[in-house]
């Protein structure tokens, strides 16, 4: 070997070494990755799918609690919501005085209105003397079924 080919060859050598820590610089370690194959792909998608299941059980299960909790306040609201009354009449009381007493009770809102209902229906006259158990449930064919001999 001549001095020329012996000076090419040493320089190609610095070049290479050259570039090859530039190339480290420049990417710091980090390993190129090939791009995914199928398979790679399917199972990222199968935990994907496997994550997202699991959160929707979580969502449900989350979803079923806030219900039954509902349900739960709605049966205490329910519960402590009724009001039963117990309507003493007596002789001579008349069906407006009957419907003031039931809205004072809070058994009805309205009095007027359950006096109207009376009278469309000609159930005044009906009215029984004695004690009935009526509750704020009840709606105004009930309330007037329990006061009356016909309804």
């Amino acid at each position: 070997m001549d001095k020329r080919s012996t000076r090419a060859f040493s320089f190609g050598l610095l070049l290479s070494a050259i570039l090859l820590l530039i190339f480290q610089q420049f990417f710091n370690g980090e390993v190129v990755q090939k791009e995914p194959t199928i398979s790679n792909q399917l199972e990222e998608k199968n935990v994907e799918i496997t994550k997202l299941k699991a959160e929707v059980a979580q969502w449900q299960t989350d979803y079923e609690d806030l219900v039954a909790e509902k349900a739960k306040e709605s049966d205490k609201n329910t519960k402590s919501k009724t009001k039963k009354y117990t309507l003493t009449i007596s002789e001579g009381m008349s069906s407006k005085e009957i419907s003031s007493e039931l809205e004072k009770a809070e058994i009805i809102s309205d009095a007027k209105a359950f006096n109207d209902f009376l009278g469309e229906r000609k159930l005044q006259r009906y009215i029984q003397i004695g004690k009935y158990e009526l509750d704020n449930e009840m709606n105004f064919e009930q309330m007037a079924e329990a006061i009356t001999k016909e309804s």
